[in-house]
């Protein structure tokens, strides 16, 4: 559909996330980094970058293996399904079994808290759940947020 954002889209903004975070983390070293103290060189300084974590009800192959291949960390509460010899059926994802483990509401309540824990959020203007986190995570910890 027109209206769901595509994933090169999303990728475009994490490396922007990115871009802007390196050129802090450089400025910040430089800052540090004093002529007469050897010990802030700058050697014990390692820029990582944040790992990314996905909710979607995606079920296209081609979009989950896009999502894969970006190292992305997919979380997907569905149950293991296994096939009429109870062998474990492939799966794109590693199924957490969260409703069946705890119950009908820990799937959108985990996905809430983690939203609104990240220290970026990129989500869907159209899309209740990115919204609520998107304002959680300004509000509560100054993150910031970005809906498209």
């Amino acid at each position: 559909k027109d209206c769901i954002v595509q994933i090169e889209a999303i990728a475009d903004k994490i490396d922007e996330i990115e871009k802007a975070r390196r050129k802090v983390a450089l400025e910040s070293l430089k800052k540090t980094m004093k002529d007469d103290d050897p010990a802030s060189d700058g050697r014990n300084y390692v820029h990582k970058l944040l790992p990314v974590l996905v909710t979607t009800n995606e079920q296209r192959r081609e979009e989950l293996d896009k999502i894969d291949r970006l190292g992305w960390i997919l979380l997907d509460h569905g149950n293991v399904e296994e096939d009429e010899k109870g062998q474990v059926k492939p799966s794109m994802t590693k199924k957490l079994g969260t409703e069946s483990k705890f119950g009908p509401w820990y799937p959108s309540m985990l996905d809430a808290v983690l939203l609104t824990r990240g220290d970026y959020l990129i989500g869907m203007q159209n899309s209740r759940m990115s919204i609520l986190a998107s304002q959680r995570g300004v509000a509560w910890h100054g993150h910031k947020t970005m809906l498209m």
